[in-house]
């Protein structure tokens, strides 16, 4: 408005802000010492939309968060949305549909009442892998910028997976990782006899299985190195004492081996089923009996990091963590020699979903508000990469150097003017990371402010604040506009004929004094 009026030609200079006076319009006043109006004019200050009937009808998403943790491309991924309705009367049958990059894929109904909270779940698989942007929308109604929030789905391409072993130790985990129909989740798979023989590949694993020995000095810390940056380890258990070494680098206790009598073998029990990797394995949630167990008769418990599950010799499932990296043990081998485990369901179950959550992204998208600027932090496994493809809510893409800080890189991400998800990735297309733009949820709790209020926040941010005029009458605004203009629209006439006065009255007395110095 300043560059219209700074090239007005004409005498009267106003300018006209309508709207409702919701105090989450001011948010930025109260926070503001600059004087964005630097034209000297008149502001009308015009009031809608209080009490006009149905304009309070409104309901609005306050937040949205991805439940799925192990997502797969061909299975529903659960997007919970939380939705208010900031009306007095009760919404009955709101519809909220689901949207992948633009195409609607779910929608759900939900009542609502007035003055409430309440949440919802809906599902779609993705259908691909790589970032896509999630968003959940609801009908139009009052507001219309609070009906929709974005979040991104995150579907990392099939993991590159070293299995290393012997022969006979590695079959089982081989043939439940390619079994046919798990296509969709089935990691790229390369095979070593030791550690050593995997050394110079590990670096651009993105998960590893271990299921034999030995495992060196060095070999212990080649694997630290790796897993610090950010890849996946699976212990399977075996014979032999350098296996303790290996479990000590992530802060697992390995046991040495222990015997199950011949007549009662040991049987797992204490399956934490609210962990990702059994999340929607069973259908019952607190019956034991329920698990397929195995007939255990070796194993080698383990102490330390968190216990998954477990049987009557101890805990035998663990996670740990190094840096970025997540570590899972297992302490049974995966041979007939030990248990029934390789015969299990349990056992394909828990080694396919094991690769998937080591390789899994351990963060959603990062939420941000519109208009903000935030840093996106870069794994440590594509720190030394030099640019990356950053692609903006307009869908825009260009590429992004980052910004390398002494205890980690990042990426700068640009303010965004619209709401929406801003997708990174390496130069080869891997996912990097997200950020969903949002808009603040004040934004659409109806708390009005009174007109008085309204116009001194408003006067603060002008040259003359004496000119800034609340209107209030939404029966007859354009007569409460000419009552506000009364004497102002006409001054410059009144400059005008004062000067055409002052001029005469100079000319009068000219000629008067002339004609009074003649003699007759």
């Amino acid at each position: 408005s300043s560059d219209l009026l700074r090239e007005a030609v004409h005498a009267h200079r106003e300018v006209f802000i309508v709207s409702d006076l919701q105090s989450s319009s001011f948010t930025r006043i109260d926070g503001d010492s600059t004087t964005p109006l630097r034209e000297k004019a008149s502001v009308y200050l015009v009031r809608i939309g209080e009490g006009v009937a149905g304009l309070e009808r409104n309901l609005s998403i306050d937040s949205v968060a991805v439940l799925t943790s192990l997502v797969r491309s061909d299975r529903p991924v659960e997007i919970e949305a939380f939705v208010r309705n900031g009306s007095t009367e009760d919404a009955v049958g709101s519809l909220v549909t689901l949207s992948y990059d633009g195409v609607r894929v779910a929608q759900r109904a939900i009542d609502i009442p007035a003055g409430s909270t309440r949440s919802i779940v809906v599902s779609a698989p993705p259908q691909r892998r790589g970032i896509i942007s999630a968003a959940v929308e609801l009908e139009r109604d009052a507001i219309v910028r609070d009906n929709v929030r974005w979040t991104a789905v995150i579907v990392p391409p099939r993991p590159r997976t070293i299995l290393i072993g012997s022969t006979a130790d590695i079959v089982y985990v081989r043939t439940v990782l390619t079994l046919p129909g798990l296509e969709d989740v089935a990691p790229e798979l390369t095979y070593y006899p030791t550690v050593s023989a995997a050394a110079s590949r590990l670096s651009a694993a993105d998960a590893i299985i271990l299921c034999g020995g030995p495992v060196t000095t060095s070999d212990v810390a080649l694997l630290s190195s790796v897993i610090e940056r950010g890849a996946g380890l699976y212990i399977n258990a075996y014979d032999g004492q350098d296996i303790k070494a290996l479990g000590l680098a992530f802060g697992l206790g390995i046991q040495d081996v222990t015997e199950a009598p011949s007549s009662a073998p040991w049987r797992v029990k204490n399956l934490d089923r609210q962990h990702p990797l059994f999340q929607g394995v069973f259908k019952s949630t607190g019956d034991d009996r329920s698990v397929e167990t195995p007939s255990i008769l070796r194993q080698r418990s383990v102490t330390g990091g968190t216990t998954l599950a477990s049987s009557d010799g101890g805990a035998i499932l663990a996670e740990a963590s190094l840096g970025a990296g997540r570590v899972i043990y297992c302490g049974l081998a995966p041979t007939t020699s030990w248990s029934t485990w390789p015969m299990t369901g349990l056992f394909a179950a828990t080694t396919v979903r094991s690769v998937l959550y080591l390789t899994m992204p351990r963060d959603a998208a990062v939420q941000a508000l519109r208009g903000e600027s935030v840093s996106l932090p870069v794994p440590p496994r594509l720190a030394s990469r030099d640019q990356f493809a950053l692609t903006d809510v307009t869908t825009t893409t260009r590429m992004v150097a980052p910004v390398r800080l002494p205890s980690s890189v990042t990426i700068p991400i640009p303010s965004q003017n619209a709401s929406g998800v801003v997708k990174v990735t390496s130069d080869n297309m891997s996912p990097v990371g997200a950020v969903a733009f949002n808009a603040p949820v004040e934004e659409s709790q109806l708390q009005y402010d009174d007109v008085d209020k309204a116009v001194s926040r408003v006067a603060t941010l002008v040259v003359d604040g004496d000119r800034v005029v609340g209107i209030n009458d939404s029966a007859d605004i354009r007569q409460s506009i000419a009552e506000a203009r009364t004497g102002s629209e006409l001054w410059p006439l009144f400059l005008v004929l004062a000067l055409l006065s002052a001029f005469g009255e100079m000319f009068v007395a000219r000629y008067a004094a002339r004609d009074g110095g003649v003699t007759p």
